[in-house]
């Protein structure tokens, strides 16, 4: 198969190996500075847009500039379990919406991640209840309306752990949160963690996908049953640089829209090397299909 190619500057990076442990992370502006720097030096030019707490988008997108890097898209949390009420969970999606929109973003990926009830059976679907997830839908769907309205597209983006997860966790919310409302954001990692076919549901919606996560798998990932998510995702378990898993690229970029005009963002949550050797491999990796 030829592979698809895209523009570079679709291209984003999230260095997650930086920061997170397990489902914890250290996101002091220390370690990202550092991550951004590596990323920049191993040939990436856009980041993961995550303002830092307390920081404006005007500073962040200045600091970036000096690193010579451009935000790219990024992903939009909520527990979506009523523990936050959902007044200040639509009132938060306004304000990150703005921060958004001043750097530039046109979609946004919108997930709720590392779910108490889930993340020791991961893959599971833990803890499923009919009247829970409706839910779940009702208060993403308030949410995606308030991303919409603010000019920011939001994305389905299924997480192992998440209270979005299983297959029919997927196709029901996509189901029934309007296209016009809700685009699918899909990270091919997740998926296929899952036990989805990430070539397959790109496919059946490729005309709500508008960005990509790409991340692989080790073939391994699908031997272990028991463990929490911290310890199933530990160095040599789950997580492997692209194009050295079980993923297969070339059909999951054919999957996508011949006019597809989203971003894609490379995520090796825990890298078989160094760091910094992972984002070099991960950037060359890249050039088979991106100018």
């Amino acid at each position: 198969m030829t592979a698809r190619r895209f523009p570079s500057d679709r291209l984003s990076v999230n260095p997650l190996a930086y920061w997170m442990t397990g489902t914890a992370t250290q996101r002091t502006p220390e370690v990202v500075a550092r991550a951004f720097t590596d990323a920049a030096a191993a040939g990436f030019g856009r980041v993961k847009a995550d303002v830092p707490d307390g920081g404006s988008p005007a500073e962040y997108r200045a600091w970036l500039d000096e690193l010579g890097l451009r935000p790219g898209l990024s992903m939009f949390l909520s527990t979506l379990d009523r523990a936050t009420k959902l007044a200040d969970d639509l009132e938060r999606a306004r304000r990150y919406a703005g921060e958004q929109s001043v750097l530039g973003a046109r979609a946004t990926m919108i997930s709720a991640i590392f779910v108490p009830e889930r993340t020791p059976y991961p893959t599971l679907g833990a803890g499923y209840r009919a009247e829970r997830l409706a839910q779940v839908i009702d208060d993403l769907g308030a949410i995606a309306e308030v991303l919409t309205a603010e000019g920011v597209r939001p994305l389905l983006h299924p997480h192992v752990s998440g209270w979005i997860e299983t297959e029919y966790e997927t196709e029901r919310t996509l189901e029934d949160i309007p296209a016009s409302i809700l685009g699918f954001g899909p990270d091919t990692g997740h998926l296929a963690w899952a036990g989805m076919d990430p070539v397959a549901m790109i496919a059946r919606h490729a005309d709500r996908v508008g960005g990509l996560h790409v991340k692989d798998l080790q073939p391994s990932a699908f031997d272990k049953i028991g463990g929490d998510y911290s310890s199933r995702t530990g160095a040599g378990s789950v997580w492997t640089e692209p194009g050295t898993g079980v993923i297969d690229f070339d059909a999951v970029f054919a999957a996508l829209p011949a006019d597809f005009d989203g971003e894609f963002v490379i995520e090796v949550d825990v890298p078989t090397v160094s760091p910094v050797d992972s984002l070099v491999a991960q950037r060359r990796w890249a050039e088979r299909y991106f100018a």
